[in-house]
């Protein structure tokens, strides 16, 4: 498998839809013509998908040995060793990194949220 698609089905895009929760209180104040407000949710959005991504890295590394002694998940990427540990955790130190980059794009009001949803996901 190539490297990128590994980390693409590492980084379970398809969870990222519940992160669009962050869109219901613009549509609720209807705020959605405020560009500065979109442009903060787009960016949280981002944030939190990022942030998503980097708990699944960091998950899959810390049950690697059980993955691969499991009949579906042996096929996951780390486990299969199609991204070694070195490159999985580089890329989830970047995918922080640039979580928390962007708050200098989107303020920093939401940080608190942020480093909430990671350490509530890896505890």
């Amino acid at each position: 498998m190539n490297f990128f698609k590994a980390v693409f089905i590492t980084s379970r895009p398809q969870q990222w839809i519940k992160n669009l929760f962050i869109f219901f209180p613009l549509i609720f104040s209807r705020q959605l013509q405020n560009p500065q407000v979109v442009l903060n949710a787009l960016c949280f959005f981002i944030q939190f998908c990022l942030a998503a991504s980097a708990v699944y890295f960091f998950n899959d590394i810390v049950d690697i040995d059980n993955d691969r002694l499991h009949p579906d998940k042996k096929n996951r990427p780390l486990a299969a060793g199609e991204i070694s540990i070195i490159n999985a955790y580089f890329i989830l130190s970047t995918l922080l990194i640039l979580a928390f980059a962007l708050f200098l794009i989107s303020g920093s009001g939401a940080i608190y949220s942020l480093i909430a949803y990671i350490i509530l996901n890896i505890a």
